[in-house]
């Protein structure tokens, strides 16, 4: 039974070891192009894909990138929404 639990816990460390590359590999690929999907591909990202993709590029040291996920979702983030830069509609709002 050791002997079954010590190879589970290899297999299971081989799994992490290999997710952990082929992020790493994606952010050290992507980075460039995953920091301005925003601006150049007219994407729209959720709040939270735009917090996981922060997230992991953070992670991997692509902190310029993150920056530029971050900014380009909350510029277009919708008033209220949580990550959205506060505009003269909001302004307008909060001072009826």
């Amino acid at each position: 039974m050791s002997a079954v639990r010590g190879a589970r816990r290899k297999q299971i460390a081989a799994q992490k070891k290999l997710r952990l590359e082929t992020a790493k590999e994606f952010v050290n690929t992507c980075w460039e192009v995953l920091g301005v999907l925003p601006d150049h591909y007219d994407c729209y990202l959720t709040c939270e894909e735009a917090d996981a993709m922060e997230a992991l590029l953070r992670v991997f040291g692509a902190d310029e990138a993150a920056d530029h996920v971050r900014d380009g979702h909350a510029t277009d983030d919708e008033c209220g929404e949580r990550h959205h830069i506060p505009c003269d509609r909001c302004r307008e709002g909060e001072s009826k």
